[in-house]
């Protein structure tokens, strides 16, 4: 059985920024204007709706998603292990501590809130006061799980949109060090249910000169 795990793109996805502005469809042909084929031009900014975020958003020796091997986006083992957060929550190390056991060995950890819930039914709450990870819990993933590649979450961003004074130290910490390339993936949608997922696809269009982009996850889930 297969899973999306991305959301839908359209103008109405609620960005993490002001900088980060809604898509935009401009056809140049169409059908019914009597043209041969429908053909359009996508204004898209990078960092918008499900995307993956690779080491070079935050770290400019590091590598971008064109770098990586086509293998990198596939995730053999995957979990899923819910933190639940309201607004403004904020995931510490010890609340991945009391799941350690069910995270080790994995390379792919999904971190599912519940937060997602406000994305169709309240946007602006959901881009303004969507839960974060410390940078203290970044520290603790990567010194604890060696097979851990990459980071799912079902909110906006990996951390506080409305209150920056974390200067984005988890982001740094999670892409600084080139001999360990990581993968954040933002945005995800991860109801659902209770299925235990066996492999994860994470495939976005690749780019000479982009940090990061949109993706289509997929989550192969056992029957």
């Amino acid at each position: 059985m297969f899973l999306r795990l991305s959301h839908t793109i359209n103008a109405a996805t609620p960005t993490s920024s002001d900088s980060v502005v809604p898509v935009a469809i401009h056809p140049i042909e169409r059908i019914e204007r009597g043209d041969r084929s429908n053909l359009s031009r996508v204004e898209l900014t990078n960092h918008y709706g499900t995307h993956l975020d690779a080491p070079n958003h935050f770290n400019a020796s590091g590598r971008r998603l064109v770098d990586f091997p086509i293998g990198d986006f596939v995730f053999e083992r995957p979990v899923v292990v819910d933190i639940r957060q309201g607004d403004m929550g904020l995931i510490r190390a010890a609340d991945l501590s009391r799941r350690a056991e069910a995270i080790d060995g994995h390379d792919l950890l999904l971190l599912r809130t519940g937060f997602s819930y406000l994305r169709a039914d309240d946007p602006e709450r959901y881009r303004q006061r969507g839960p974060g990870v410390s940078d203290e819990a970044a520290h603790y993933l990567l010194d604890r799980f060696p097979c851990l590649r990459a980071l799912g979450m079902d909110f906006i961003s990996l951390e506080w949109t409305s209150d920056l004074s974390h200067g984005f130290a988890a982001h740094h910490t999670f892409l600084q060090d080139n001999d360990r390339p990581f993968i954040l993936i933002e945005d995800m949608t991860l109801e659902i249910g209770q299925r235990e997922l066996r492999r994860v696809y994470a495939f976005p269009l690749l780019f000479d000169d982009l940090d990061s982009f949109p993706c289509t996850v997929v989550g192969e889930a056992l029957e």
